[in-house]
């Protein structure tokens, strides 16, 4: 009885052992699809460029997020296409809350973004349109995103 007792007690130390040693951080990725007034695509793509990729690089370097990815629709294309634009972000943990204006203004800043806030939000609001938010929390991640990929 004590054996077998004992056996259990062995088993389930070992099991929570492994299963601790199989635990990983949870990461979050916050998917948004975005679609561009028609004939605006490069001048979006400028813009975000000149602006959201400079806050995004303020907010890796503080190690608020890990990766920024901006992608650009290949296939479906046209009119009919969902999203023209992806912006991709993934970060260690649930993501902080929105910023709102005034933390978005300090962040325009930080970032040298001599925009102001209100100007942004006109500016963006002009080209393009936001279709959907998703966020996602991946199970398997293999690799590594590579920093300065590629310019826009």
């Amino acid at each position: 009885m004590r054996t077998k007792v004992l056996l259990l007690t062995l088993s389930a130390i070992m099991m929570a052992g492994k299963l601790q040693g199989q635990q990983q951080p949870l990461y979050y990725q916050t998917l948004n699809c975005i679609k561009v007034m028609p004939g605006k695509g490069r001048e979006f793509s400028q813009f975000i460029n000149d602006t959201s990729k400079k806050v995004a690089q303020t907010r890796a370097d503080a190690g608020e997020i890990l990766s920024w990815t901006f992608l650009r629709s290949v296939m479906p294309a046209g009119q009919e296409a969902r999203c023209d634009y992806m912006i991709s972000t993934i970060s260690e943990g649930a993501p902080r809350a929105p910023m709102g204006r005034e933390g978005f203004e300090k962040a325009l800043q930080k970032a040298g973004v001599s925009m102001p806030v209100n100007d942004w939000y006109a500016k963006r609001d002009s080209l393009s349109s936001l279709v959907s938010t998703e966020m996602w929390r991946p199970r398997i991640r293999l690799g590594a995103p590579q920093k300065d990929f590629s310019t826009i």
